[in-house]
Order: C-alpha cells, then sequence, then structure tokens
C-alpha cells in the first residue's frame, strides 16, 4: 500500500509540475508579448517622428543651396520621355 501511495504522489506531482510549466510559460509570454510589443511601438514612434524632423531639415538645406536668394523656384525636372518627344517633334518640323 505504501508503494501504490508512493506511485500516485509521484504521477500526481509531476503533472503539478508540467501544468505549472505551462501556465507559467504561457502568463510569460503574455506578460513579455505586450511590454516587447509596447517597446517597439514606442521606438517606432520615435523613429519617424527623428526621420520626419531630419527629412525636413534636409529638403531646408537643399533649397537653401539650389535657389539663391530672391530667385523663384526652377520647375521640376521633366521626364526623358517628355523631353525625347519634344526633341522628335523638333525635328520633324
Amino acid at each position: 500500500m505504501d508503494q501504490e501511495l508512493v506511485a500516485y504522489f509521484d504521477r500526481r506531482f509531476s503533472e503539478f509540475k508540467q501544468e505549472l510549466k505551462q501556465e507559467l510559460k504561457h502568463e510569460l509570454r503574455e506578460e513579455l508579448g505586450q511590454e516587447v510589443g509596447a517597446r517597439i511601438s514606442g521606438s517606432a514612434a520615435e523613429t519617424r517622428r527623428h526621420f520626419d524632423v531630419a527629412a525636413e531639415r534636409l529638403m531646408d538645406r537643399i533649397q537653401l543651396v539650389g535657389v539663391p536668394p530672391g530667385r523663384p523656384a526652377p520647375a521640376p525636372p521633366r521626364s526623358a520621355r517628355y523631353r525625347l518627344t519634344v526633341i522628335s517633334d523638333t525635328i520633324r518640323r
């Protein structure tokens, strides 16, 4: 009878141990997943703001270098296809 009781307790404790492990793993994954997700979202927003500011500063510098003071900004460049069309029309005339 003692051997049966020992075997029963061994089986029950090993089952309990497995259930506890699975429950702890599940809870840790949920908590860490939410925390990591929040960190990533915060970091992504901060990175976007940084690049927006950097791009804005870069555009300001490009405008300062590309356009002398008192002159209007040049028209945007046309595509190569448009230029070839204009040239071919000029040659055909």
